[in-house]
């Protein structure tokens, strides 16, 4: 699944937001998406790269990377729900 940047700008102008705060939504539900398609590419992602996780099973690695940035976010307080 493919969301153009057309959709992002469109929910922006639809809910009154920044196409920022936007693409933050669109990760986060793109990230729980896509996961399951390839989960050890993406546990290795957030593992390695973006969180250091030392988590040996890959999908709870993937889960734990996407509640980190959840969390994240709410901290920074940016969306995520709408």
């Amino acid at each position: 699944m493919v969301l153009s940047s057309a959709w992002k700008w469109l929910v922006s102008s639809l809910f009154d937001s920044t196409h920022g705060a936007t693409l933050v939504l669109f990760g986060l539900l793109w990230a729980k998406y896509v996961r399951t398609k390839n989960i050890s590419r993406f546990a290795s992602f957030l593992q390695e790269k973006v969180y250091g996780i030392d988590e040996v099973d890959d999908c709870k690695a993937a889960d734990i990377g996407i509640e980190k940035q959840t969390s994240f976010c709410i901290h920074e307080s940016m969306p995520i729900n709408f």
